[in-house]
């Protein structure tokens, strides 16, 4: 569990303690191989520093897809770490621009890399409290504001083309075949088209970015109840990755957790 302060510099002529703004976030994180599977091929970047949190989820077989999410994280860890004086959409999108354009060049390079590809999901907190979350493929980004219980990102795939579509119910889609078939991912391309939202986050905000091993094996409404029970960040994050190893834990699974505390 990590606890960060943000301080956004007072206006000229203030002294600090008047008028500087102090953002506080505590995160936590972890990640887990499930129970079918050899690897694990989810990427968190945690980086309370940067006050920004990623979760990558590689596809393209055993070995091809932990590569593309292993160099998506790096990156964007690199675009993040040159762009600080950029927005923060600005430096999102950007970050996702220099991750495609990596693994695609990389599958380029070596025939065995092929066709990998990688989910992103990322967020970024301003001094100011406005957070923006970017993403492309099927991780996911919710927001607990109080009991209210925020979507932030919407699936990127075949199926949720279909339910919006009304071809079919929000109820069958855990189970559907075309659970994990993709519209849009990163890394099969040079260049990438996220969708990214922004928002305040209050103090007692809670964000939670997770790949789809979480939110396959278990509902919003289970992942909501554990996030409002679990009040510290870390064992929230624990009680989450228990929650889909009990539902059948058939993917690795990522989950990172943000909270505001001041």
């Amino acid at each position: 569990m990590t606890l960060q302060r943000i301080f956004r510099p007072a206006p000229a002529g203030a002294s600090c303690e008047d008028s500087a703004t102090r953002l506080a976030l505590c995160s936590a994180h972890a990640s887990h191989v499930g129970r079918r599977r050899s690897s694990n091929q989810d990427v968190v970047l945690h980086r309370p520093d940067l006050a920004t949190w990623s979760v990558f989820d590689g596809m393209g077989g055993t070995s091809a897809g932990d590569v593309a999410a292993r160099i998506a994280c790096q990156a964007t860890a690199d675009t993040l770490e040159a762009t600080v004086d950029l927005p923060g959409p600005s430096r999102l999108r950007g970050a996702l621009a220099h991750a495609a354009a990596r693994v695609y060049q990389e599958a380029q390079n070596h025939w065995a890399w092929r066709g990998m590809g990688t989910t992103a999901v990322l967020c970024h907190v301003e001094p100011s409290g406005v957070f923006h979350v970017a993403h492309i493929g099927d991780s996911r980004a919710y927001l607990l504001h109080g009991q209210t219980w925020i979507a932030l990102t919407r699936d990127h795939s075949v199926l949720q083309d279909l339910i919006d579509q009304g071809r079919i119910h929000q109820d069958a889609a855990r189970r559907h075949p075309m659970q994990n078939v993709l519209s849009r991912s990163l890394g099969h391309h040079p260049e990438v088209s996220p969708d990214i939202a922004s928002r305040a986050m209050a103090i007692g905000d809670r964000i939670l970015l997770c790949s789809d091993g979480l939110t396959s094996y278990a509902s919003d409404a289970e992942i909501c109840r554990v996030l409002m029970r679990r009040r510290d960040p870390q064992i929230a994050v624990d009680a989450l990755i228990k929650l889909a190893l009990h539902g059948g834990g058939g993917d690795n699974v990522s989950v990172v957790v943000i909270d505001r505390v001041a």
